[in-house]
């Protein structure tokens, strides 16, 4: 997928062929030469023989559709030591060999001379006014001094005030050189690129410095040659390849120029494009580079909604209420309902997506996806003013912290250990029930077999004791046909959960893996053994209930006999004994009915001990995850001190944040006349998770009837410094008022939250939390970790927001200028400083009237009419660039410097 705006091109820019006569294989072709160049992946090459340009016109149409562009050029023989100083003149594109060797006539090399190795420009000519004539309005070339370090370089062969004034010249931008990988120069500093960085006592000049081949030969005869094309060369960023581009990377080489042995293609995330069906911008495209892309129009052109539509495909709303209600309205007004948008997005392995999402209410709105795009295609999205929002709000500090690495993988462990633990927690709320229930169930049965055995007292004759011998019969029937219903649930139930396991199933990829096959045969084997076992189980059940059913029957056909003989002896006796009858029979039967839920609780109540073991693991599960969230934040803040250049301090205060704790508590203890102070003091003092612990214990003793109930309230009361009885008070209002499901979910719906404490430097040796500085540090704060070095795509609405002009450059540019060749940043903006000083890769011009948005340009300023459009929406155009220029005397200052 091609990309617009700047991209690194790999160039060699002194390259001689058989025109001069050094040029050692004078049967070398121009076609070879353009095949030799392409071979090795150069994207162009500068034709720069010995004072010549015989050859030009020759590899031009050498290379005539093919993939490689020729700079005319020459490589002249000047003035300034015994053997002359080489100066290389590159031209344009369109330029010819004519060209060149009219200029080398002007500067001193009548025809007659072009191409002697030995000739020379002008004595009368120093090499500052020849740098000048080739780059005047007649010539239009670049001159660059060649391999200035070695002989008959400018550094090498020219010495004391003359090599100063000509690295001084004002006009001179560019030098070539040799010696980047010199161990010797480079631990004495004395490399070019070191003499001439700015910060020289002497030179007290930056020149953009590149290496290229001079092709040598390789051979024992010397000279030049084809194999040496390429084999030094230099990576320059263009769009496209032409004197203005490569003007440009000489005027910014610290993000334009790389040497071809530091050069590093980097895989990182970013996005393509995005398309729009339907809207303000219906029917637009617009594309991304790799790199710093700004997006630049006037008030209303849609800058903001581009980055909204982004944020809206990939599913990258704003954690803000206010700023995602604002967003949504956009959408709603700008996109439309059923308006599509569609975003091209490449992971770091190259991989691409394309993601087209529809606004509609009632769907999630994704087409053809079964992913969740906020996950696989990350990026970290700033809407306006979104940033201070972050920085004045320590929970959304924590969210921002969270967006520079996969948070989502520790959530979604502990949203899945929740759900579990809910599971628990209804299983568990039953249990606990059920032990309460216990004892006054109890009390029930033993209260109501004394009121049974008071009136078989009354009723007591021979009759009356088969019948209730009987009576007894049919209670133990039951509990016995009752332990059988439990033993069958319980073995359905394992059955049920064994037949919804599924064994996994081996990716396409691995389907040949003979090992993961057996092993999926075992897995298989295995669960049909289990399966069969519990048939067996079932069987078995099943025989035993068919048998007790025989022995049932006949002991029932006995039950009933009796009880129909009494009943008769009953009704022929009437009177009182009726009376008792009647009464017993109902006791009985609410006997049967406590008993029956006496063993249904008992058997409930028999799981607490499995059931808080498995939650207690989930809760150090829910733990553990945390505390390894917590390691990653730490090195993720440590990442962002690290590389603020002493700005920020930040750490990660564990466990410190107790709102949502406090907040259940005070919702849970509304009724109770108790202060919402006191809540926080215990929520402040108390973990969760201890705190319920304690409740249930408390539960337990007030249930049993223990003398010391408040003993397990003790801690928590101590911790919070608030009297027992107070707490007392809200444990017996909780435990009472609450359901235990409740309580229980305290354990991790409000585990208490990391606090990111940040720190600004306010000066030399002082650091101020951000909640005590201004809005401009604040910002500037967030920027610094925003744009710290990383991966994922960032994507910004207008940066410079509240900070000043000095801190854009210092914390926005300088930033984006080191990082932008191994990270894409999208922003809009109307500084220029954050678009032209940071270098931007490309520029995305909208234009719109009431209706419609429009991209109308899309590019670098390289291109003029870029450039054009660049300074009319940054600057207000050319007359007031102008008069800004003049106002602040630009051309001395910059002279200076």
């Amino acid at each position: 997928m091609s990309e617009p705006g700047l991209r690194f091109r790999k160039l060699d820019l002194h390259v001689h062929t058989p025109a001069s006569k050094d040029f050692d294989d004078k049967e070398v072709t121009a076609d070879q030469i353009v095949d030799r160049a392409i071979e090795v992946g150069l994207d162009a090459i500068a034709i720069t023989d010995h004072n010549s340009g015989k050859w030009i016109d020759e590899v031009k149409n050498a290379a005539k559709g093919k993939d490689l562009v020729v700079f005319p050029g020459v490589e002249m023989s000047c003035h300034g030591c015994r053997g002359g100083i080489h100066l290389i003149a590159i031209f344009d594109v369109d330029r010819d060999s004519n060209h060149v060797e009219n200029l080398l006539s002007t500067l001193g090399i009548p025809p007659d001379e072009q191409g002697d190795i030995e000739a020379l420009t002008d004595k009368n000519l120093g090499i500052p006014a020849i740098v000048d004539i080739i780059q005047n309005s007649k010539w239009q070339g670049v001159a660059v001094p060649a391999h200035v370090t070695s002989t008959k370089g400018i550094l090498e062969d020219i010495e004391g005030n003359p090599r100063t004034e000509v690295v001084q010249h004002p006009t001179l931008i560019a030098v070539e050189a040799t010696c980047f990988q010199n161990k010797n120069k480079k631990e004495r500093g004395k490399r070019a690129v070191d003499l001439l960085d700015g910060n020289d006592p002497i030179y007290q000049r930056k020149l953009a410095v590149y290496q290229a081949s001079d092709n040598p030969s390789g051979t024992n005869a010397g000279g030049h040659g084809l194999a040496g094309i390429g084999g030094r060369c230099a990576y320059f960023k263009m769009e496209e390849i032409n004197l203005e581009s490569l003007r440009q990377c000489f005027l910014d080489p610290e993000v334009r120029i790389q040497q071809d042995y530091e050069f590093e293609r980097f895989a990182y995330p970013r996005l393509a494009s995005i398309s729009i069906e339907n809207g303000f911008f219906q029917g637009e495209n617009a594309k991304f580079n790799d790199g710093l892309n700004s997006i630049l129009g006037g008030k209303g052109t849609g800058k903001s909604l581009l980055v909204e539509l982004l944020r809206f495909a990939l599913n990258k709303p704003s954690e803000i209420p206010s700023v995602r209600e604002e967003q949504e309205n956009k959408l709603k007004y700008r996109l439309g309902d059923f308006g599509k948008v569609t975003v091209d997005y490449i992971d770091e392995t190259g991989k691409e997506f394309t993601i087209t999402r529809t606004l509609d209410q009632n769907t999630n709105g994704y087409q053809e996806i079964d992913f969740d795009p906020s996950i696989v295609c990350n990026a970290l999205f700033l809407s306006q003013n979104e940033i201070l929002k972050v920085a004045e709000d320590e929970s959304l500090q924590l969210d921002f912290i969270d967006r520079f690495f996969s948070a989502h993988r520790y959530e979604d462990k502990i949203d899945d250990l929740e759900h579990q633990i809910q599971e628990l927690d209804k299983n568990l709320g039953a249990v606990l029930r059920a032990q309460q229930a216990i004892p006054e169930l109890q009390e029930s049965i033993a209260t109501t077999k004394l009121e049974i055995r008071k009136l078989d007292a009354k009723l007591d004759n021979p009759i009356f004791r088969d019948y209730s011998l009987a009576d007894e019969t049919h209670h133990a029937l039951l509990s016995q046909t009752s332990f059988l219903d439990e033993v069958e649930k319980s073995t359905l139930g394992y059955r049920d959960s064994v037949n919804s396991l599924d064994i996994p199933v081996l990716p396409e990829s691995l389907a040949d893996n003979t090992t993961l096959i057996e092993n999926r045969r075992r897995l298989k084997a295995t669960k049909e053994f289990v399966e069969s076992q519990i048939r067996v189980l079932l069987e078995k059940l099943s025989e035993n209930r068919e048998s007790n059913a025989v022995g049932q029957k006949t002991l029932d056909h006995q039950i009933n006999e009796t009880r129909e003989r009494y009943l008769q002896f009953v009704r022929d006796e009437g009177g009182d004994r009726s009376l008792l009858t009647a009464e017993r029979e109902q006791l009985s039967k609410r006997l049967n009915e406590l008993e029956q839920r006496h063993r249904t609780e008992q058997q409930k109540a028999r799981n607490v001990g499995a059931l808080v073991k498995s939650r207690d693991q989930i809760l150090d599960e829910i733990d553990a995850i945390y505390e390894e969230w917590r390691s990653v934040r730490n090195e993720r803040c440590e990442h962002f001190e690290s590389n603020s250049d002493g700005r920020l301090q930040l750490e990660i205060v564990a466990s410190s944040s107790t709102e949502a704790f406090c907040e259940h508590l005070i919702e849970l203890k509304r009724g109770s006349n108790l202060r919402d102070s006191d809540m926080q003091k215990l929520a402040d003092s108390n973990h969760p998770r201890a705190f319920v612990q304690s409740l249930l214990e408390y539960r337990t003793r007030q249930s049993s009837g223990a003398q010391d109930k408040s003993a397990s309230l003790i801690t928590l009361a101590q911790n919070a410094q608030l009297p027992l009885e107070r707490v007392s008070r809200l444990a017996d209002f909780l435990i009472t008022k609450t359901e235990i499901e409740k309580l229980l979910e305290l354990q991790y719906r409000a585990y208490p939250k990391d606090r990111p404490q940040i720190k600004y430097r306010v000066n030399q040796d002082s650091y101020e939390s951000l909640d005590a500085v201004s809005v401009g540090q604040k910002c500037t704060a967030l920027l610094i970790m925003t744009l710290t070095d990383g991966q994922m795509p960032i994507v910004i609405d207008q940066p410079e927001d509240s900070l000043d002009i000095r801190t854009i450059w210092d914390d926005i540019c300088s930033k984006v200028r080191h990082h932008k060749n191994r990270r894409q940043f999208i922003f809009t903006t109307h500084n220029s400083s954050v678009a032209v000083a940071s270098d931007t890769d490309n520029f995305i011009i909208l234009e719109s009237d009431s209706e419609k948005g429009r991209i109308v340009f899309s590019g670098s300023m390289d291109s003029e009419d870029i450039g054009d459009e660049v300074l009319k929406y940054l600057e207000g155009g050319t007359d007031p660039y102008r008069r800004k220029y003049l106002k602040y005397r630009a051309e001395k200052r910059l002279s200076a410097h």
